[in-house]
């Protein structure tokens, strides 16, 4: 079967309000958990996945906890136990925030 011909399928593209009262809530949870004398705010960026766990008409936080050396999907990849152990405590937090 050629390309042309393939059937084709994939979730639609979707974007969040940054200034939603859940994303600030994961804001707060994540800067306290993450509190670093480099960095006192939690980043906020564009990105795209091809997880359609995130249809937009939930309200969705999607955290991402490995760091740039896990090198994740790679065939040397690897997860620190600290990052594994804070992401589950961010996971606390945020419950705490929302509370």
């Amino acid at each position: 079967m050629s390309l042309s011909h393939r059937a084709q399928s994939g979730s639609p593209a979707v974007s969040f309000d940054t200034s939603a009262p859940v994303f600030k809530a994961g804001a707060t949870a994540l800067e306290k958990e993450w509190a670093s004398p480099r960095s006192s705010s939690a980043a906020v960026h564009r990105s795209r996945s091809s997880s359609p766990s995130a249809p937009g008409r939930l309200e969705s936080l999607l955290v991402g906890f490995a760091l740039d050396d896990h090198r994740i999907h790679s065939p040397n990849e690897k997860y620190n136990v600290k990052s594994f152990t804070k992401g589950a405590r961010s996971g606390a937090r945020l419950l705490g925030e929302l509370a």
